[in-house]
């Protein structure tokens, strides 16, 4: 078996270089997952806000082109959100453009929707 004949010294740096890289590597990914939850947080915060949003909007408007105009006006900037109302009762789903295709269409036949490119 094979000695290690290196210094103290040596052996010393090694090993607190070992331990330090070790160490920023799990704060690293501490840090990093810890943000990534933030982030979630915040955007479900946001999306929460935008659903109070639109059913405060919803509760006010009697007709459908009101409540279009008024939407439209609220969430002018908000490029990533999409709102849809179904049925006459008026249930608000919140919704991210990112997760559908921009070609969804809601409540359309198999035969008139159109192929996304």
């Amino acid at each position: 078996m094979a000695r290690w004949h290196h210094s103290l010294t040596l052996r010393l740096a090694l090993a607190f270089a070992l331990l330090a890289t070790l160490v920023f590597a799990a704060l690293g990914v501490y840090l990093s997952r810890s943000a990534d939850s933030h982030m979630a947080e915040l955007d479900t915060h946001e999306l929460l806000g935008k659903l109070a949003l639109a059913r405060h909007i919803g509760s006010r408007e009697q007709s459908p082109a009101a409540l279009a105009a008024r939407l439209a006006d609220a969430l002018v900037g908000e490029h990533g959100v999409l709102v849809a109302v179904d049925g006459e009762k008026g249930r608000f789903s919140p919704g991210r453009r990112a997760a559908r295709p921009r070609c969804w269409r809601r409540r359309r036949p198999a035969s008139a929707t159109r192929r996304c490119a």
